[in-house]
């Protein structure tokens, strides 16, 4: 097979970024120089690269320019805040007022009050020790199970500090803080297996905490160590890259608000870095003195944003918390840029047991998830600015052909997303939606995008009293309820129930979302189901009521088994749920 040289390889650095055709020119490709824009070109030389490697590139820059297309300009990233978050449904009229608009968020708080949470917090300290021997496997399984999720680093930097650690012990500097964060999440994390959950943690008792409690504490102790490093940092990207770590630990660990706060700091440091690397370009301009950053340089900061970025604007969906400065920059860049050829390969002798081929496959896959993750990201902050700006009374109050129009637009933004992306990170079929971690987060992803453009379909069927809708439009609403309902059962499965990732307590606030919404659909007449009717033993051959009933169930069983660790909304959850479940239907003509 051959593997012709790609127009994508050759562009210049602008007209890459900014998506328009590339006459590659030299030095100056001609589109530049008609726009007088700044024009440099890679100084990576691709001629050294294999085949494989040139393919692996030219399919991430036709899958970065299919995304582009999505959404053409991005104007600042400011973003509303707690109007889609689980804790308003309960504010609901058909559950009657039961709980006030912040009740699971004020659990959050309270429990995060150093005299309320000082029990809590005693069995994260260190029990034991870090060993330095440890380190170089740690710091691998960081970069197959962490880092593909997130890849913000070049893995050469972190495997060349990791040797430096090895030999030389931890310092105190930013490079020995990386490699103890590294440490900290590689202890943690553990290998994604899609296998059915539910019968197995059914009665068992079993809890989080209880569940390989060796491996938290070696993570912690890594972690604890890492902290002391925090307050001689700088203003530095690596710097940045230390908080961000920080808060990924913190989420893997079940600690929303302080991950917030590592995520906040992150974000501040790296706004103000950018600022001042706008400054000193302006400055050294009227000098003519070029100060631009190297290409590895350039694709570390984008990658750096963009995971900040999105990383607040997930936990800013579910608590009504302030954005740094990072959210309110505009941002040139549409996506960050993927990394050079032959990076997966780039220190072959240090993997466990990957070829090389394997990890070639393995960072074509984690990048056309991450860039997908991104495009998700920016739909789904659409779908917020489109119908969660203000609290759900607007919904009634908006007409509804407007709200259809625009879900019909996002969905059609959803479908332009799933075509366009590559075969390694699609989910057609149910084998694909659970073989592998990337695709089922994918899939898991798009599910709630989808459940957040039909929830205010559901919401208004379930409290409209008008009677009056013309027969298309109602049409219309049905199929988006349905869709809303669809949504529910889809997204509620349990596979990976007891699996440990960055994402598992906005899981349990979806998972949470999605029992309250049917158990509002059950209330109001929309659909019936027994909660105490045992399920059948084929999930796929079941009614559509045991169904809906096996959602709360694996909602229940995933809420106790992780409510021993996470803060206390969790635990309030759990018991809002079994209080709807055992009252029966709430009564619609009470909710006003």
């Amino acid at each position: 097979m051959s593997f012709p040289r790609k127009r994508a390889v050759t562009a210049c650095d602008t007209c890459r970024w900014k998506k328009t055709k590339c006459g590659n020119e030299r030095p100056v490709c001609s589109s530049c120089a008609k726009h007088g824009w700044p024009c440099s070109y890679d100084p990576l030389s691709y001629s050294s690269f294999d085949p494989a490697s040139l393919l692996i590139l030219d399919k991430l820059h036709q899958t970065l320019q299919k995304l582009s297309e999505i959404e053409q300009e991005v104007k600042g990233q400011n973003l509303p805040t707690a109007f889609g978050s689980t804790e308003a449904i309960l504010t609901w009229p058909i559950f009657n007022g039961r709980w006030s608009s912040n009740v699971l968020s004020n659990e959050i708080l309270i429990g995060n009050v150093p005299s309320a949470h000082a029990e809590r917090e005693s069995g994260k300290r260190a029990s034991v020790g870090i060993n330095e021997e440890n380190v170089p496997f740690l710091v691998e399984s960081f970069l197959q199970l962490v880092h593909s999720k997130n890849p913000v680093f070049h893995t050469q930097q972190i495997r060349v500090a990791a040797r430096q650690v090895a030999e030389c012990g931890f310092g105190w500097d930013a490079s020995s803080c990386i490699v103890l964060l590294a440490c900290a999440l590689g202890a943690i994390a553990r290998p994604y297996s899609p296998s059915p959950e539910l019968d197995l943690l059914s009665g068992s008792g079993r809890t989080s905490l209880e569940d390989k409690p060796g491996h938290l504490e070696t993570g912690n102790a890594f972690y604890q160590v890492a902290r002391k490093r925090f307050g001689l940092l700088d203003q530095s990207i690596m710097a940045g890259q230390c908080h961000m770590l920080s808060g990924i630990f913190l989420m893997y660990t079940m600690r929303p608000l302080e991950a917030w706060s590592a995520f906040h700091q992150a974000g501040s440091i790296y706004s103000l870095y950018l600022k001042s690397q706008a400054a000193l370009q302006e400055s050294n301009n009227d000098m003519d003195i070029d100060v631009s950053l190297s290409q590895l340089e350039k694709r570390l900061e984008q990658r750096l944003y963009w995971t900040v970025l999105k990383s607040e604007c997930e936990i800013r969906v579910q608590l009504d918390l302030p954005q740094s400065n990072l959210c309110k920059l505009d941002y040139p860049f549409l996506f960050p840029s993927p990394p050079s050829p032959g990076s997966p390969v780039e220190s072959p002798e240090s993997a466990l047991t990957a070829s090389s081929q394997q990890l070639q496959l393995a960072e074509e896959q984690t990048w056309f998830y991450y860039l997908s993750e991104i495009a998700l990201r920016r739909i789904e902050n659409r779908v917020l600015n489109a119908f969660y700006t203000e609290d759900h009374p607007r919904w009634l109050q908006t007409d509804l052909s407007v709200m259809i129009a625009a879900a019909e637009d996002i969905e059609l933004q959803m479908e332009t997303w799933y075509a366009s992306l590559p075969t390694s990170i699609r989910f057609d079929t149910v084998e694909d939606e659970t073989s592998d971690e990337l695709r089922f987060v994918t899939r898991c992803r798009s599910l709630l995008i989808r459940g957040l453009i039909y929830r205010p379909f559901l919401y208004y069927a379930i409290h409209s009293v008008n009677s009056q809708t013309h027969w298309d439009l109602c049409n219309k609403l049905q199929a988006f309820v349905q869709k809303a309902l669809e949504a529910c059962l889809a997204c509620e499965t349990d596979i990976g129930m007891t699996h440990r990732h960055h994402g598992t307590w906005y899981a349990l606030r979806e998972s949470t979302t999605n029992s309250l919404l049917l158990l509002a659909a059950r209330a109001a007449g929309l659909i019936t189901f027994d909660f105490h009717v045992s399920s059948s033993p084929h999930p796929e051959v079941m009614s559509d009521s045991h169904k809906y009933a096996r959602v709360l169930r694996v909602c229940i069983e995933k809420l106790r088994y992780w409510e021993a660790e996470a803060p206390p909304d969790i635990a309030l959850s759990r018991r809002i749920i079994e209080e709807l479940t055992t009252m029966g239907d709430v009564d619609p003509n009470q909710a006003t």
